[in-house]
């Protein structure tokens, strides 16, 4: 997956800069234990399809190595043609 724009919140909740994780290929392991990531492709998957996946809570690694839990939310928008996008909110 590719984050195309990521908000300047990021840095306060997790510690990343914005800019270092924005237009990049990320493995989501790198911040979520696996298990829990693959709820949450399982949710970006079922946006996609249009589908209501519901939250999802995971615990995320912040750049210090402390934890963090947040619930995360997807939405797919429907752009031009076949583009697709996932928005994805977290709290």
């Amino acid at each position: 997956m590719v984050i195309r724009s990521i908000s300047p919140v990021v840095e306060r909740l997790l510690g990343y800069d914005p800019a270092v994780l924005s237009n990049r290929r990320l493995k989501w392991e790198r911040f979520i234990p696996r298990d829990q990531a693959i709820g949450l492709e399982r949710s970006f998957r079922k946006a996609l399809r249009g589908k209501d996946s519901g939250p999802v809570v995971c615990q995320v690694r912040t750049k210090d190595g402390a934890v963090r839990t947040l619930e995360f939310f997807v939405n797919a928008h429907w752009g031009v043609g076949k583009n697709k996008t996932l928005i994805v909110s977290a709290r």
